[in-house]
């Protein structure tokens, strides 16, 4: 915590005790403003909590949240069934949903991540099917194209999801001016873990036993990344705003498959005229549940 005397380097003095003489008869610097004096004399002895909560509380009265003027967002929360489950103060907040000493609580708090919004949608469309890889993008023998109708038959439109925003800083990067590619793994996967959380809720207790009858609620608030595996798309620049959107593919015994796109926006019904989201990144992951 910087003093008054740190904050400020005052002229050299000289003359009498007690008196204020700069030397030379220079002047105070222009940037010595009171407002610069008050503002260095609190930040010596506010506690760094009661500042931090101070402007937050302030950005969310005067609407500067980064987050606050994103239209789909808005949009997003307001729609049918969508519920935000956590925003910035919360995320930052002592205790609460993340521990204090999880990553993106750090982040958020040092400035790395601006803002976040997580909202949970019990129902929302399916993420498209991820195109194949040049590999496998060979010509399909009758018996694929049969498995694969089979189930498109079988598959449901909507899925329980986990809609994480975040709005990212500048000091994120790996190459110079794109966001380092494990920050964008690490939001895929705290993704995943979001929604396995929200799964095990009383809220989603419907959508919870509808995946896995046998499998006790509680024991998905347990489950651990087993295996991420993650296919960048397009650079994502710093200073983004991207989403998350994040659901359950399967479930196999303790064996919990999961899926996620990193977006410029949320996916919404085709609109004439309207761009589709820019896709960043592609995540599948494996979480296991422990023994009981």
């Amino acid at each position: 915590m910087a003093s008054l005397y740190e904050a400020v380097e005052l002229p050299t003095i000289s003359g009498q005790v007690g008196r204020c003489v700069p030397q030379n008869g220079t002047d105070l610097t222009p940037e010595l403003t009171v407002a610069s004096l008050l503002t260095a004399a609190l930040e010596s002895f506010v506690p760094e909590s009661v500042g931090r909560a101070y402007h937050a509380v302030r950005a969310c009265t005067l609407g500067r949240t980064p987050l606050s003027n994103v239209v789909w967002l808005h949009q997003l929360e307001a729609a049918n069934g969508c519920t935000l489950v956590l925003d910035r103060h919360g995320l930052t907040a002592r205790g609460g949903l993340l521990p204090d000493d999880h990553l993106f609580k750090f982040m958020a708090r040092n400035g790395l991540i601006k803002d976040n919004r997580v909202i949970w949608a019990p129902e929302y469309p399916l993420l498209p099917s991820a195109p194949l890889r040049p590999a496998a993008a060979a010509a399909p023998t009758t018996e694929m194209a049969a498995v694969a109708a089979a189930g498109a038959q079988q598959q449901p439109s909507c899925a329980a999801t986990v809609l994480n925003v975040y709005a990212l800083a500048t000091d994120v990067c790996g190459h110079k001016g794109v966001v380092h590619g494990g920050l964008s793994s690490a939001l895929l996967d705290e993704s995943f873990g979001y929604l396995l959380y929200l799964l095990a809720s009383t809220a989603a207790e419907k959508e919870s036993r509808a995946l896995r009858p046998e499998l006790p609620s509680a024991a998905l608030k347990s489950a651990m990344t087993a295996h991420l595996e993650v296919d960048f798309v397009r650079p994502l620049l710093p200073e983004s705003v991207v989403v998350c959107v994040a659901q359950v593919e399967k479930v196999e015994g303790r064996k919990v498959w999961l899926r996620a796109e990193l977006l410029s926006r949320a996916p919404t019904a085709a609109v004439p005229g309207e761009a589709a989201p820019v896709v960043y990144a592609r995540g599948r992951a494996l979480f296991v549940t422990p023994r009981h």
